[in-house]
């Protein structure tokens, strides 16, 4: 749905352009809770005071900054970021939840964990192909879990060890392990 046909509907709605930006403030301020304002800042192309203004209502943002916002934080589509803030409001004025459990709070930490990923499709098939393990036998996860701790001691002892040939050229590394002595 477009941005504008958005606001007009929630504008139909009995909702004023006033409540729709109390919305998108109780959803940054969520938001807030679980990234760093500053990574927000960086990837919306604002600076981390912009954000402490528009949070202690000194300064609105624009429509165009409250989109780029919403996409610093996982939201490409800007009206389910004002759901998500409609959500939390339940009526403007109360004051957001502060709770660590909130499924909210956990779902704005996983889309951050995601976002951390150089490879951020294939995190994110692995996690839906988590879920989908889970789903059929929960405690495979503490197996995949095991593997995956296994796994990382096991580079990091490579990283340490200070011989990357072993792990990138093995074919180049002479049979005695040792590339100062001749192989025999």
């Amino acid at each position: 749905m477009p941005f504008l046909t958005y606001w007009l509907n929630m504008f139909d709605r009995m909702e004023t352009p006033e409540t729709l930006y109390e919305y998108f403030l109780k959803a940054l301020s969520l938001a807030s809770q679980c990234h760093e304002r500053k990574r927000i800042a960086a990837d919306a192309g604002i600076t981390v005071s912009a954000i402490s203004q528009f949070l202690s209502k000194k300064k609105n943002a624009s429509p165009d900054t409250q989109r780029k916002i919403a996409r610093a934080v996982g939201y490409l589509i800007f009206e389910e970021f004002l759901e998500l803030g409609k959500g939390l409001a339940g009526a403007v004025g109360e004051e957001t939840p502060k709770y660590a459990g909130s499924p909210i709070l956990i779902e704005l930490k996983h889309i951050d964990t995601i976002k951390r990923f150089q490879n951020k499709s294939l995190a994110k098939t692995i996690n839906d192909r988590l879920v989908e393990l889970e789903k059929i036998n929960p405690d495979a996860l503490n197996q995949v879990l095991g593997y995956i701790e296994c796994k990382i001691d096991e580079e990091q002892s490579t990283a340490r060890s200070g011989d990357r040939r072993k792990r990138n050229m093995p074919d180049q590394v002479p049979i005695t392990g040792d590339r100062r002595k001749l192989d025999g």
